[in-house]
């Protein structure tokens, strides 16, 4: 099957981040993502969260994991 649902597009979009993803999930999530532009943007605004994430959690690379979630929910909650 070459269609993947919205559900499934979403966990493909975690997996990228997590673990990585095959050739066929990327290819899956590529077509999927070129015709709904809502999992379009859920993947864009998640890229961006990974980003920022990765970028603060190597500035702060001293701070325990916890210290750092406090710090990130913080500002979040802001």
């Amino acid at each position: 099957m070459f269609s993947i649902s919205c559900k499934r597009a979403s966990e493909l979009v975690h997996k990228k981040h997590n673990e990585g993803l095959t050739t066929t999930e990327k290819w899956r999530s590529k077509v999927h993502s070129s015709m709904c532009s809502a999992c379009k943007t859920f993947e864009k605004q998640t890229d961006q969260i990974e980003m920022i994430i990765k970028s603060r959690m190597q500035k702060q690379a001293s701070t325990t994991v916890e210290d750092f979630k406090t710090d990130t929910l913080s500002k979040i909650i802001k």
